[in-house]
């Protein structure tokens, strides 16, 4: 089980589902999706750049995502985010974000619900918002 924005899909987020899928045998792997109004309110006023519906929908044609998630409170990371994984009871969360307050406080989550929780950074180093930013300044 992962979650993020996954606003401008890129090559960082094909590796992470790949090497998040390649732990388990048969393993089934749940993304959740930001809602808009969490992408706005964490990486600011122009973004998404597409909706939550639209996101989605681009995460589905991907082999390595079994079930798609949309995250519909703004602040889902607290209680509404505790019970999604309540009812989904995944063997593991895992996170890529590097933002040290957002990653501690899902790993403490999971680990409060017995859930493991696992940290995989992005090895190429690639974001959504160093790409948009590389596009526009080429204009």
């Amino acid at each position: 089980c992962t979650s993020g924005c996954f606003d401008i899909l890129h090559v960082g987020h094909i590796d992470f589902f790949r090497r998040v899928k390649s732990w388990g045998v048969n393993s089934i792997l749940f993304v959740g999706v930001d809602s808009d109004a969490y992408v706005r309110l964490t990486k600011g006023k122009s973004r998404p750049i597409f909706d939550q519906k639209t996101r989605a929908q681009v995460l589905e044609a991907l082999a390595d995502i079994n079930f798609i998630i949309l995250f519909r409170n703004i602040n889902f990371r607290e209680d509404y985010y505790k019970n999604k994984l309540k009812l989904l009871s995944p063997s593991s969360v895992v996170f890529g974000n590097t933002d040290k307050p957002i990653v501690s406080r899902t790993a403490l989550q999971t680990k409060q619900l017995g859930i493991e929780f696992k940290h995989l950074p992005n090895k190429l180093k690639l974001g959504s918002s160093s790409q948009i930013a590389k596009a526009v300044s080429l204009f």
